[in-house]
């Protein structure tokens, strides 16, 4: 009432924040389900909450949220918090995922193909399926392992275990990035033929011989093979069986000879052959001793002479 004033005046400080909506937990970025469970939070107690799912209109939604039976494709939720007095968050959560819930179509086996037979080759298991898909191969009726498909639809699988020499089936299922199976393909049977290749010469020249022709006659183990030749170290091309190798330089020769099956399937250790051409009359022999017009003691003389080596 006099006047005087306080020196020191009390202070508070306070801080308004904005209201800010935050959505703890929602369906993964790919989903198979058609329903898409959300959780929410916000920095200002007593809230409520409004969603906009897919561009809709804000309405009112609870916390914990869940929306069903959702159609294919992709899907976005907006989600703001609104206070006591009826202020909004002015920049509303957001989340967005993609929903397949469609599988993928069976996978095509092209190789082996149906009723084929392989050899012994590592076996290869290739096929077609949908791009981004994951195929499981089944081999005579169990898993044998995955493979990815490419974008181009190809895959290839090459089992750590081999099947055993005999009939096998083998087909394939496809899961797509989303966890969608779909059916399997139906079953190739297949053959393994696991018999090695082995190749003979049955007969040709050998050791040393004046005929500039060689004709060899080749035989293997296995049933319906053809036949490949090197000649003295050079490729092996196709050869018939009996084969005639003509009008050979003189010299030493070797021939190596593979057989191969309707599998593709070569001999690992060709058979091989080497003899001489030698198509050159020797020189006459000089008669050293006795000599011309000589006279010698004996009714046995000792014959001497030079001659080619051999």
């Amino acid at each position: 009432a006099a006047g005087n004033v306080d020196p020191t005046p009390a202070q508070q400080t306070w801080e308004v924040l904005p209201i800010d909506t935050t959505i703890l937990s929602g369906p993964p970025a790919l989903t198979k389900s058609a329903t898409a469970p959300f959780d929410f939070s916000s920095n200002t107690a007593n809230v409520t909450y409004e969603c906009s799912l897919d561009g809709a209109s804000f309405a009112a939604c609870a916390d914990p949220e869940s929306f069903t039976s959702l159609p294919e494709g992709l899907h976005s939720l907006r989600v703001r918090a609104k206070d006591a007095e009826g202020n909004l968050d002015t920049t509303p959560a957001q989340h967005r995922w993609t929903q397949d819930t469609l599988p993928p179509g069976a996978p095509v086996v092209t190789s082996p193909s149906n009723n084929a037979t392989v050899g012994i080759t590592p076996l290869v298991i290739t096929g077609t399926a949908e791009p981004g898909t994951t195929v499981t191969v089944i081999i005579d009726g169990a898993i044998a392992g995955t493979a990815l498909v490419d974008a181009f639809g190809d895959w290839t699988f090459a089992p750590a275990m081999p099947p055993a020499s005999g009939s096998h089936t083998v087909s394939a299922s496809a899961q797509d990035p989303a966890g969608n199976t779909g059916p399997a393909s139906p079953p190739n049977t297949f053959t393994i033929d696991s018999t090695a290749i082995d190749t003979s010469i049955v007969s040709g020249p050998t050791g040393t011989t004046n005929v500039k022709d060689a004709v060899f006659d080749f035989d293997s183990n296995k049933l319906g093979v053809t036949y490949e030749c090197s000649l003295d170290g050079g490729a092996f091309t196709p050869c018939a069986d009996p084969s005639t190798i003509a009008n050979l330089a003189d010299g030493p020769h070797t021939l190596l000879v593979r057989a191969k099956d309707g599998m593709g399937n070569l001999d690992p250790s060709p058979a091989s052959r080497a003899w001489k051409v030698d198509t050159l009359a020797p020189a006459t022999p000089v008669v050293t001793a006795p000599a011309n017009n000589s006279a010698v003691g004996t009714s046995t003389p000792t014959v001497r002479g030079t001659a080619d080596p051999g």
